[in-house]
């Protein structure tokens, strides 16, 4: 039987973004979600799915809303009081990114998993910005934590001897989604992980993210019975991150 890692990113992005991923964690086979604790709708998130049992993460964010650090000690990652979009950070090469304005973003972030859940995140990830200088900040907040940092830039899950590979996942196209999870879970070598982003549309996610009807084929993906059946029949795994052993 092989293993596979499903996760869903995005909880607290919007309040239609977290209907949509409590109606994939109720009715879908996923056991691993991602929340973003600066965002405004983190703890209406947070109460959907708080007793479904997944593996709840932090969804290390410095690119969507607001930070929860004070302004002046994360300058480099703010444009007029909000995170720079991932957009802006692209163009810029990121030049302009501090791994000590990540280092103190992301420990607030942490701090504030802990007071709403009660506890530390189960693992770490990140949202949108996939870069060295992000990764490192990241990676030293995590190990400071004794925390699990899956990091698809470097294919590995720091703090593990595992090494994975990031496929994603996400269409617009129902259709072609589990193909593509066909296709990955039976050729990739190191454990394959797919992250999707199922959610229903709202205006705070129209004014704010280009991601929008993937998300709802997301929900339609994760919640079809075509889904499990092939998962038992391939006889796959879900891999669950917190049965990892750290080194």
């Amino acid at each position: 039987m092989k293993d596979i890692l499903m996760r869903i990113d995005d909880l607290g992005y919007s309040e239609g973004v977290n209907y949509g991923i409590a109606r994939a964690v109720k009715a879908g086979p996923v056991n691993h979600v991602g929340l973003m604790t600066n965002m405004p709708w983190a703890a209406h998130g947070y109460d959907l799915i708080k007793d479904s049992g997944v593996s709840l993460g932090l969804h290390a964010n410095i690119s969507a809303g607001c930070p929860l650090s004070p302004l002046e000690e994360v300058g480099s990652l703010i444009v007029d009081g909000r995170f720079k979009s991932s957009s802006t950070y692209n163009q810029a090469m990121y030049q302009d990114i501090t791994v000590q304005d990540v280092i103190t973003e992301i420990r607030q972030q942490v701090e504030a998993f802990k007071i709403l859940v009660g506890k530390l995140p189960d693992y770490i990830d990140v949202h949108a910005v996939f870069h060295d200088t992000f990764n490192q900040g990241v990676a030293m907040v995590a190990k400071e934590y004794g925390l699990p940092f899956v990091d698809v830039v470097a294919g590995k899950i720091h703090g593990t001897d595992k090494a994975i590979h990031y496929v994603g996942g996400t269409s617009q196209d129902v259709d072609l989604l589990l193909p593509t999870l066909q296709k990955q879970a039976e050729e990739t070598e190191h454990l394959p992980l797919f992250a999707y982003h199922p959610g229903f549309i709202d205006q705070d996610l129209i004014a704010t993210s280009s991601l929008t009807l993937q998300r709802v084929a997301d929900v339609a993906f994760l919640t079809g019975q075509e889904l499990r059946d092939y998962l038992e029949e391939a006889e796959l795994h879900l891999f669950d991150i917190r049965d990892l052993e750290k080194l």
